[in-house]
């Protein structure tokens, strides 16, 4: 485990060089969004409802672009030779790319919080600690479905043939109503996906109504399978991809 740690505090402290910047980009875009949404639709007596629907779905979204784009480009510009020459295996290094995209994604999280307090939401801090083990986890578990993703593509006009499952995740997922106001096959599509089992553990911490010990469970194994699911066939999908 030494080695996975050791890489994904190398990628992190890479990335915070331009860490003010990021910061700046993660609020300022969210701003702009959520207050757009309140003029246009009147979101603004639903902040507590929304802000923890945007920051679960950015997490995951951003996770999952990061490493399939990302990945991508290393295939076509770099053939991964760093990766062969390393002394990790495959499951190392995707573990490890994955657990920083999660870190990223507790930041990210962090500036659309920020933002949504600038525009009249819950500012209290605590919300974001208590919901960080879940937003990290949502954001390993993107990274891991852009793997697997790019495991199998074979060129970038492969990766843009998810951006309508990602458009759908962020509309019927429950991110500005509930699911169960739509039909039972986009709710059955939402079951489906890390993202509306990520608000259900959120959200509750922003509006205050706390549903069933046993359905917090439920969604948390749910989450939880997901990303050990993802993890396993990313790797092993890599894994077949770069040496077999």
């Amino acid at each position: 485990m030494q080695p996975v740690l050791a890489l994904t505090f190398r990628h992190y402290v890479v990335w915070s060089r331009k860490l003010p910047v990021f910061l700046c980009l993660y609020v300022l875009g969210p701003a702009i969004l959520l207050y757009g949404l309140g003029v246009a639709f009147g979101l603004d007596a639903k902040l507590a409802f929304v802000i923890p629907g945007v920051m679960v779905n950015s997490v995951v979204v951003a996770g999952f672009i990061a490493c399939s784009y990302g990945a991508m480009e290393r295939f076509y510009a770099h053939r991964y030779e760093s990766w062969m020459a390393a002394t990790m295996n495959v499951w190392q290094i995707v573990l490890a790319e994955a657990l920083f995209q999660g870190i990223k994604g507790v930041i990210t999280a962090a500036g659309i919080f920020v933002a949504g307090a600038l525009m009249g939401g819950p500012a209290n801090p605590l919300l974001l600690l208590l919901a960080a083990p879940v937003l990290m986890l949502l954001g390993t578990c993107g990274a891991m479905l852009g793997y697997c993703l790019v495991a199998l593509a074979r060129s970038y006009d492969d990766i843009t043939l998810s951006e309508p499952l990602t458009t759908a995740a962020f509309v019927f997922s429950g991110v500005f109503a509930a699911v169960s106001l739509f039909p039972l096959p986009i709710q059955i599509f939402a079951y489906l996906l890390p993202i509306y089992h990520g608000i259900e553990l959120v959200r509750p911490l922003f509006t205050g109504v706390l549903p069933s010990v046993a359905m917090l469970a439920l969604h948390a194994a749910a989450l939880l399978g997901m990303t050990c699911g993802s993890y396993v066939v990313a790797a092993r999908l890599f894994q077949r991809r770069l040496l077999g």
